[in-house]
């Protein structure tokens, strides 16, 4: 078992946070993080990683109860609800990173998919026009934002929009 000290710059608050091994093909040599006060509760269990990379577990004693997300029993969070990794961080089950959310809240706060022509979340290139243009989606409705010189400027009228509609839930 290991133990971190983090100390968070904005309050000066020392967190001591600890690391639970995982299991299984996709575990070796990873941790999930957690707690310290969750930790002897959450040891209780056999992690692994899921296959969206997830800590999954299961009761070493009740194996009949099937596999749980180490996140949504950190979080407490209610079977019609999703809990959201704020820092995208999916083994990262410390209270301070999670936060109850609707299907719509969680979306907002995804990250650009790999393999994208741009950088940044909503923006692409009209390689036809040579511009960049922006877009985002809210309530399923998709909102063209504009078309821009620039991939950054581009990314900034997304990052006020998705501030704008989005609030805290926003990923920019």
């Amino acid at each position: 078992m290991a133990v971190l000290l983090l100390l968070v710059k904005a309050t000066k608050k020392l967190i001591m946070v600890k690391q639970i091994p995982l299991n299984g093909k996709k575990g070796v040599g990873k941790f999930a993080l957690v707690d310290d006060d969750l930790f002897d509760v959450l040891s209780q269990y056999s992690w692994s990683i899921s296959d969206s990379g997830y800590a999954d577990g299961g009761p070493r004693a009740q194996a009949d109860l099937g596999h749980r997300l180490m996140h949504r029993i950190v979080n407490q969070t209610p079977s019609d609800t999703f809990t959201d990794h704020i820092d995208h961080e999916k083994l990262n089950n410390q209270r301070s990173n999670l936060r109850n959310a609707t299907l719509s809240q969680n979306l907002m706060n995804t990250r650009v998919r790999k393999g994208k022509v741009s950088k940044y979340k909503g923006v692409w290139l009209k390689r036809r026009e040579g511009l960049w243009a922006c877009a985002i989606s809210v309530n399923g409705q998709t909102m063209h934002i504009g078309c821009f010189r620039t991939q950054r400027e581009a990314a900034i009228a997304y990052n006020d929009a998705a501030v704008k509609h989005f609030g805290e839930y926003a990923h920019i």
